[in-house]
């Protein structure tokens, strides 16, 4: 008999499982001459970073690359949840290296936007396979755009879902959260959303 690798607390009938997943938005257009270069560098120091923290590079569109966290399946592992958020807060840093050595090669400078949330996707079906089909993600994408373009320039934005999670651990004083105007999505839902900052000591 095979068994399974989550335990019966975890299984759930229908099977459905929540992960924190996470779009950056690289904002702007680029002249054809310079386009691929500034893709190239964008996109290899963010999947550095993703991959330093755990992350799971699942697809890049357009301007956008989307991936997602394993380990917050467990919505108790508060260290899951503190590691993605420093991923953003990581990418968010990484702009300024980024555009130093897009200017040093005389090629624009970039700007991006990072949105996160917690949502139901269901990855049960495809443990045993080599990869994942898009599909599974790509209403939680859909979604996380949204929520990227009420994001200020520069940014980092969450979900209600992420933010509910989030506020129950004791890390979250590490952070400033700002309440934004309501998303509005469909015909008359709204979905409140937060800026995300880093709070920083400033005691040595």
């Amino acid at each position: 008999m095979e068994v399974d690798s989550f335990s019966d607390k975890e299984i759930t009938k229908d099977p459905i499982e929540s992960y924190l997943v996470c779009l950056v938005h690289l904002m702007g257009t680029f002249r054809a001459e310079s386009q691929a270069n500034v893709y190239t560098a964008f996109n290899d120091k963010i999947l550095t970073i993703v991959k330093k923290y755990n992350g799971i590079f699942v697809k890049n569109i357009d301007n956008d690359l989307f991936f997602y966290f394993p380990d917050t399946f467990n919505f108790e592992k508060g260290e899951a949840f503190e590691c993605a958020l420093e991923t953003s807060v990581a990418i968010l840093s990484a702009r300024f290296g980024i555009n130093e050595m897009l200017v040093e090669e005389g090629l624009p400078e970039i700007s991006y936007n990072i949105s996160n949330d917690y949502t139901n996707l269901n990855l049960r079906l495809f443990k045993s396979k080599k990869s994942i089909s898009f599909e599974v993600f790509r209403a939680a994408f859909e979604f996380c755009r949204q929520i990227n373009m009420m994001a200020p320039e520069n940014s980092i934005i969450i979900g209600e879902d992420l933010y509910a999670i989030v506020k129950r651990f004791s890390f979250q004083r590490d952070y400033n959260f700002q309440k934004l105007p309501d998303l509005v999505y469909g015909k008359h839902c709204l979905y409140p959303v937060y800026l995300v900052s880093k709070e920083y000591n400033s005691q040595s």
